[in-house]
This record gives C-alpha cells, structure tokens and sequence, in this order.
C-alpha cells in the first residue's frame, strides 16, 4: 500500500503533465512552462482526452503522452514516453517490476486492486518467453525479464549507467518492441520520482514545473541510452 500512497500524493500535486501545484505567480509559471519548452521540445496540447506533449530530441522523437477519461466512478489515466523509429524495432523486450507482473493469482488480485484505487491503467501481456535472468543482481532483485534475446540483457547488465537510470524509476515499465522504446507511467510515480531532488510535495508551480523539466530530460536520456546500447543502427523520427 506504500505505492498507492505514494501515487496518490503525486497525482495530486504534479497535475497532467508540469507538474502545476498550488496557486502561483503566473509570470513565473509562463516562464518555467516556456522554458519547459525550450529545454525539452515539449509543447502541451489540449485534448479532449486529456493533455499530450511531444519532445524532439536529437537522437529523434520521443513523444510524451498522458491521457485521462471517466469509467462510472472511476479516472483511468494511461501514460508513457516512447521513442520511435523509423522502421520497426526487431528486439523485442518487456523488463517490469516484479510487483507489477506477480506470478501467483493472489498477487495479480492485488496488482488490479491496487490499479484501480490508483486510477491507472496498464495492460501487462507478457506473452514473451519468460523471466529470463537479467544477469545483473541489482535489477534481477526487481525486475523481471521477458525477451526472445537473451543477448539483449547481456548488454544492459554490462552498461552500469544504464543500470543506475533503471533503478532510478519509482516503477520500472520498460518494452521494446516494434513500436520503439517505451517507458509507462500511468500514475505517473517515475514523473515524481525523477524531478528529484525537489520534493513533489512542493508547492511552488514554477519550482514544480522547473522540476518537471529535469524529470523529463531523464526519461528521455534513458531511453536514448537504451536504444543507441540494445538497437545499434537504428535512426528514429
């Protein structure tokens, strides 16, 4: 129940996607929304669904989208950064907490209830073979590996930056796939985790924002760094 409190206190400071909090100076929060901008390419786009923010970075495009609807009662939210390529990606890859994929019934009874008291919502098809050894015991003690190439892993547990940047997520969600490389945070706990060291229970909008900024430059540095270690040879729009 830790995650879900922790993810309660994020949704309700962070906001859709900068990270807005209480009532601030609005010079202020122009001036850290245009320098969001700047820094990260993100441009915020009203929808009806939501917000979505897409960044270009220049290894390529990585798009940044954070969507919420009304089930009944509930607000679902589904979210994720992705890096796409050009031409379908031919490694295929999920590693995931292991909380998040549980092997027993018991623990994916869980899992969905704590889903829905999160509002999130993640489809966990782990249809590759799997958990396969990652072979680094840092992220074996966390994450579970689903992969058609072992190789692949071989490659992330020899890279020890890339190593740090998986366990810096608050909720590791990570596939590869022919889509490209995409990091999910529906609760958005790696958003709040990743603004470090500003504490999501700031509530200054510019500082959160600003904050945000640095969250966001994370994710995309990881996911760059995953791509130009595990898929050499690849470009990306």
């Amino acid at each position: 129940m830790l995650w879900v409190a922790i993810g309660v206190v994020v949704l309700l400071v962070i906001g859709v996607a900068l990270g807005v909090a209480t009532a601030a100076d609005p010079d202020a929060l122009t001036a850290a929304r245009a320098e969001l901008r700047q820094r990260t390419g993100l441009l915020e786009v009203q929808g009806s669904e939501g917000t979505s923010l897409i960044a270009t970075r220049p290894l390529g495009r990585v798009r940044y989208e954070h969507r919420s609807h009304t089930e009944g009662s509930t607000e679902i939210s589904v979210g994720s950064w992705r890096l796409e390529p050009t031409q379908p990606l031919r490694v295929r890859l999920r590693l995931i907490e292991k909380r998040l994929a549980p092997q027993s019934p018991g623990k994916r009874a869980v899992a969905a209830a704590t889903d829905a008291v999160m509002g999130s919502r993640r489809t966990v098809g782990l249809e590759l073979p799997g958990p396969v050894p990652i072979g680094e015991p840092s992220l074996d003690a966390r994450f579970l590996a689903f992969t058609d190439e072992p190789s692949v892993l071989v490659k992330i547990a020899a890279d020890p930056q890339l190593v740090a940047q998986l366990l810096a997520c608050a909720e590791l969600d990570l596939v590869l796939g022919p889509e490209g490389v995409t990091l999910h945070d529906p609760a958005r706990l790696n958003l709040g985790a990743l603004m470090a060291p500003v504490s999501p229970l700031e509530t200054q909008a510019a500082v959160v924002a600003r904050a945000t900024i640095v969250a966001h430059e994370r994710v995309i540095a990881m996911l760059e760094h995953i791509a130009s270690r595990v898929v050499g040879g690849v470009t990306y729009r």
